[in-house]
């Protein structure tokens, strides 16, 4: 998806910025985290809605 399409999107109102907290994990992995005393660091992304798409109504970016 290019930044033209996601930008279409956002007008369209098929669009939107997410926020979700995530810990490190002994292994040095990583994993999303509810709890403000655990958060490492941040994880930001846009959801674009992809409704023809039956396996995938949201595209990642």
């Amino acid at each position: 998806m290019e930044y033209s399409d996601i930008r279409q999107a956002a007008r369209e109102g098929r669009a939107s910025v997410h926020l979700h907290g995530f810990c490190n994990l002994p292994d040095g992995g990583q994993e999303y985290c509810d709890d403000p005393e655990l958060i490492d660091g941040w994880a930001i992304y846009v959801r674009v809605e992809t409704p023809d798409d039956p396996q995938q109504p949201f595209d990642l970016q």
